[in-house]
């Protein structure tokens, strides 16, 4: 693929290529110098001396088409179709990449400006352009992904991208930058810079992850605590200190168990029935059946209690004073003693956390975020005057973690909103993900394509044209064989009219007035077949002498055709009648016509009769 785009870059014809050729106008003083093709190392050799040159005028051009082209004819004696087609192949791939990446103009303009260097490549090593593995193709990718999400408005890029940067700009304004080796050192600088810009991309990322989980998981476990509370206690009134405990330390201790075990775990089901069980002791008893099963399990409630108070583990003092009160309102309800209650109030829970409708519509809302994220993957969205990426989505909060270039949280966003944008098309990514090699290979591919089909059509007209060639090869053969026949035809009739005639003479003995006749006969027969195209004869036309000079003469008719000056027909006779008017004085020859024959048949290489 790489040779035939290099052989399109010395063959094409691009629109732009005339225009770019006007450029040097009268500054042109010769064409390029014809390498030898049948030398493919000197081929080589002369692309990359080419290259070489065009990459030292490109750094001096800076980036105007116009300039470049004028230094390289003030420097140089040609500038030809491979010079300017590079070129034009440049200018295309820019143009279109300018206009489709989202890298801020800064580091746009820096490559754009060094796109001249860029066509060198081209010329000396077409592959670049195809080849993703090729070291330039992969530093402009390494570059491109460094810079992917950066926004200058949110501070300088961090130094390991800058440095990044500089380095493959300091590559191709190198003297050096068509060097293979040059390119791979580069190559392995960009690599290790990306490569640490990587790491610290995910460890920064996997950070917020982390932290924004656990705090969606906190939410949930809140939620969780708090609805369970709610609905054990919301139906009683309950002692003061009672209500302070359940809200206070018991409620830390079940968010604690929910955060560390889960939802599901054993610790935290027991905590749930120890949460019935305390609610059924301290409410207002109303049979002496719900007496006695309160004297049943009274005994152990304080300490199961205190065995779950996790969350004043680190705080030993305020245990001690928690259970005492615990302890005492307690033995308090045992002894019958009335208590000051009041009503439960109410834990409140964010609206979108813990509806039974939000429980039921989890798992389906989970899938349709799945499917989401996948369709965002690493790209670059703008949500609101920020440059994001989609980092998670926090199932309790049901919502999007968006993440910023440098790995830090932007905002969260309902899935809701999110899936709402999808659908109006109002959630697009930025161009940053379309690279600039990924352009160049696709204009590369298109170059190498219209090329080929530029070939086969030109050799359908060449095929075509060869059998046009051979079609009228073989007619003509046909034309002169023809008149070889023709020819040989007139001279067999012409042989045996000579020996007729020499019957004649010798079987009647004729006497030497009718010998004199018949003699005469045959020297005007020989005079009428010795006239020549082009000949000059006088012949008598309504009683008056006419000049004219024979034009055609149909030996397989015997017929003459004489014009006049003009070239208008004169007079057409047959051959046997010329005979006769030539002897009757009607027909004067004046010139056979031999020096105009000799001329003709050295012009057309045969005689001009027909058949």
């Amino acid at each position: 693929m790489a040779a035939n785009l290099s052989e399109a870059l010395v063959r094409a014809e691009f629109t732009e290529t005339k225009e770019l050729l006007a450029i040097p106008g009268e500054l042109m003083r010769a064409s390029a110098p014809d390498t030898p093709s049948a030398d493919i190392e000197s081929q080589q050799q002369s692309r990359h001396e080419l290259a070489r040159a065009l990459a030292e005028a490109s750094l001096q051009a800076e980036g105007s088409l116009t300039e470049l082209c004028e230094r390289w004819i003030e420097q140089h004696d040609y500038f030809d179709r491979l010079l300017a087609n590079s070129l034009v192949f440049i200018e295309r791939i820019c143009t279109q990449w300018s206009g489709q990446s989202g890298l801020e103009d800064a580091v746009r303009k820096a490559l754009l400006k060094r796109r001249f260097v860029f066509a060198a490549l081209l010329i000396d090593q077409p592959e670049f352009i195809l080849d993703p593995s090729h070291p330039v193709a992969q530093l402009l990718n390494f570059v491109e992904q460094l810079f992917a999400g950066w926004e200058s408005a949110q501070g300088p890029a961090p130094g390991f991208v800058s440095r990044a940067f500089d380095t493959l700009q300091t590559l191709l304004d190198d003297d050096h930058v068509l060097q293979r080796e040059q390119q791979e050192r580069t190559l392995d600088q960009v690599r290790s810079e990306w490569q640490r810009e990587q790491k610290r991309r995910q460890v920064l990322e996997q950070r917020l992850t982390d932290s924004e989980l656990g705090q969606d998981l906190s939410l949930r476990a809140e939620a969780l605590v708090a609805l369970r509370l709610n609905a054990v206690a919301s139906h009683f009134q309950l002692p003061g200190l009672v209500i302070d405990f359940l809200q206070g330390a018991w409620q830390d201790s079940m968010l604690l168990a929910c955060r560390q075990h889960g939802s599901e775990s054993k610790q935290y089901r027991d905590m749930h029935v120890l949460c019935d069980r305390v609610v059924f002791a301290f409410r207002e008893i109303e049979s002496e059946l719900q007496r006695q099963k309160l004297f049943g399990f009274a005994a152990a409630l304080s300490t199961e209690v205190g065995q779950r108070l996790g969350s004043l583990d680190s705080d030993p003092v305020r245990r001690t004073a928690v259970m005492a009160n615990f302890d005492n309102a307690l033995q308090d309800i045992l002894r019958g003693k009335e208590l000051e209650r009041q009503p439960w109030p109410v834990l409140q829970v964010s609206q979108h956390l813990g509806s039974t409708s939000a429980e039921s519509d989890s798992e389906a809302l989970t899938a349709e975020a799945t499917r989401l994220m996948q369709q965002l993957g690493s790209r670059w969205f703008r949500r609101g005057d920020r440059l994001c990426k989609a980092l998670i989505y926090l199932p309790w909060q049901q919502a999007i973690l968006w993440s910023d270039f440098a790995g830090r949280k932007v905002l969260i966003e309902p899935l809701a909103d999110v899936l709402a944008d999808a659908a109006r098309g109002a959630l697009t990514a930025e161009a940053s993900a379309v690279p600039l090699y990924a352009v160049a290979r696709r204009v590369g591919l298109r170059t190498v394509q219209a090329y080929l089909d530029q070939k086969v059509l030109a050799a359908e007209r060449f095929a075509a044209e060869k059998v046009q060639r051979e079609t009228a090869r073989q007619k003509a053969q046909a034309e002169a064989a023809a008149i070889v026949l023709a020819r040989e035809t007139a001279q067999a009739r012409a042989d045996e009219e000579k020996a007729e005639a020499a019957r004649q003479m010798q079987q009647a003995e004729l006497d030497s007035e009718a010998l004199a006749e018949l003699q005469l006969l045959q020297a005007a027969r020989e005079q009428i077949d010795a006239i020549h195209l082009g000949g000059s004869v006088q012949i008598r036309k309504n009683g008056e002498m006419v000049n004219g000079k024979l034009a055609v003469r149909l030996n397989a008719t015997g017929k003459l055709i004489f014009v006049n000056d003009l070239g208008l027909k004169l007079e057409e006779i047959l051959r046997d009648d010329a005979v006769q008017r030539l002897l009757d004085g009607d027909i004067i020859i004046r010139d056979a016509g031999q020096a105009f024959e000799a001329r003709l048949a050295r012009a057309v290489g045969r005689i001009g009769v027909r058949n």
